[in-house]
């Protein structure tokens, strides 16, 4: 979830400082937000024992680009997103989440 926060986050920096409002979470407007945005999810999950990364999963660097063709191959979903994804966005933030 933070490498898509991170990448949505020059989407709509305001959304981002209303998270961070609602939340509780100090923060410089701007991409600032966004980040304490994914800083506050990585907390949580560490709280909670959630796995952090792909790997810490059992998913393999080989299994990026499945990974990536599958969910683009979901546009129902994706037409939701902030910020338009292609192939290669959606790589890029399984790239980050790995």
């Amino acid at each position: 979830m933070p490498a898509i926060v991170r990448y949505n986050a020059v989407a709509d920096y305001e959304k981002f400082e209303d998270i961070c409002d609602a939340l509780g979470l100090n923060y410089c407007p701007g991409k600032d937000a966004a980040e304490s945005v994914a800083q506050f999810i990585t907390e949580l999950t560490t709280i909670f024992k959630f796995p952090q990364k792909l790997r810490d999963i059992g998913a393999k660097k080989s299994d990026l680009r499945a990974f990536a063709e599958d969910a683009f191959g979901r546009q129902r979903i994706l037409i939701n997103n902030m910020r338009k994804l292609d192939l290669n966005d959606i790589m890029s933030i399984y790239e980050a989440a790995f």
